[in-house]
């Protein structure tokens, strides 16, 4: 299971980026979806064995809804078979993997090595980052939506490095990393959050941290967990405003800020429809 793991995180964070390059052939786009079949396979084979013993209830109602979800929008808007097709690719493909860890056991240094190369993928988004939005920059772009490091989508880009800042503040909370080291693997992770104009990072940074913060805290520390997520996200705020209006004046004569209190500019912004 661990090659598994490994092989799925490696396809999922570079195979698409590599193949759109022409580095790879195109073939390799979809073995994410191979990889999360084979995982598939061994949940059904390893569930079915433990009867699912270590899956807890909330986990299939989750599971259970989102893919319901999947279903009535696909109904609903009557997508046609190449939709439904890509958007199953995109949302389901990882699904198995949430649920490996209950049926199969992994090993701490198996763990340490998953981490340390998803945090290894993490780090290379910041100079990928940087040198997709100095490009941009050097065609006379202002856009920051192809800034999306190898994840071929800067939303998505922006939700794997705030869920890797989750993961961390995970980490620093049960004193498994010190603040030494995570505050600025923190800082440098969001960088390029701060690239590529995702605007719902301002909502989805703050969020993450105070959840992590408050549910993360063990008994008696909460109140002093709730001070450090506040500092964490006042930090975070301080820094992506001046980036983010860096490269968003030059646009639209304004900053964020102006942005969010212009009267009628937000709903404007939003796809009603």
């Amino acid at each position: 299971m661990h090659t598994l793991i490994v092989a799925a995180i490696v396809s999922v964070l570079s195979f698409e980026f590599l193949a759109d390059l022409k580095w790879l052939p195109q073939l390799f786009k979809f073995f994410p979806e191979f990889f999360a079949i084979v995982a598939a396979v061994l949940i059904i084979v390893a569930g079915v064995r433990s009867r699912f013993q270590y899956v807890r209830s909330v986990y299939w109602l989750l599971f259970g809804a989102f893919l319901l979800i999947v279903i009535c929008g696909a109904v609903v808007n009557r997508l046609e078979p190449g939709p439904i097709f890509a958007g199953l690719r995109i949302y389901l493909r990882a699904l198995p993997f949430f649920f490996l860890p209950a049926v199969l056991e992994l090993k701490e240094n198996q763990l340490r090595v998953q981490l340390l190369l998803l945090l290894a993928f993490c780090l290379l988004q910041i100079p990928l980052a940087a040198a997709q939005r100095m490009a941009t920059m050097a065609r006379g772009g202002i856009t920051g939506d192809e800034t999306f490091g190898t994840l071929m989508s800067g939303s998505f880009l922006s939700l794997f490095l705030i869920s890797a800042v989750c993961v961390l503040t995970g980490f620093f909370l049960r004193n498994r990393i010190s603040a030494i080291k995570v505050f600025p693997l923190m800082i440098l992770l969001l960088v390029p959050t701060m690239l590529n104009e995702t605007k719902a990072v301002l909502v989805l940074v703050p969020v993450a941290f105070m959840t992590c913060f408050v549910v993360g805290a063990k008994r008696g520390t909460r109140l002093k967990n709730i001070v450090l997520g506040l500092v964490s996200v006042g930090c975070f705020i301080a820094i992506f405003i001046p980036v983010y209006d860096y490269f968003m004046i030059p646009r639209w004569g304004y900053g964020i800020v102006d942005f969010i209190m212009m009267e009628g500019r937000l709903e404007g912004y939003l796809d009603a429809g």
